[in-house]
């Protein structure tokens, strides 16, 4: 995992405590290897903590724009039941880093 990403954990958890996360995965080029601060973007997906349908879409919104602004980069975040396609999932099951559990907090 890239240090660009590493460096900026203890916010990125934080957000994740109050904004009702239950698991954070990061994939894609800041996994990889290929990620470059300024230019690259960064893939994120996540599973929230069991709440109102209502209270989702506004809650995504809100993550997202906490995780732009504590990266100062372009964040493409995927709620988990966006998830779909063999192939999609598989290359997740390979390649995904999970960065936060709220369990472990």
């Amino acid at each position: 995992m890239h240090t660009y990403l590493t460096d900026r954990l203890p916010a990125i958890r934080e957000a994740c405590l109050i904004h009702r996360i239950k698991t954070l995965y990061v994939f894609g080029s800041v996994v990889d290897g290929r990620f470059r601060p300024g230019e690259s973007d960064i893939d994120m997906w996540v599973e929230l903590k069991r709440m109102r349908k209502a209270d989702q879409a506004p809650t995504l919104l809100q993550i997202w724009l906490s995780f732009q602004q504590i990266l100062a980069c372009e964040v493409d975040l995927l709620p988990k039941s966006a998830i779909r396609g063999v192939h999609f999932k598989r290359y997740l099951q390979l390649y995904q880093v999970k960065i936060f559990d709220a369990e472990d907090f």
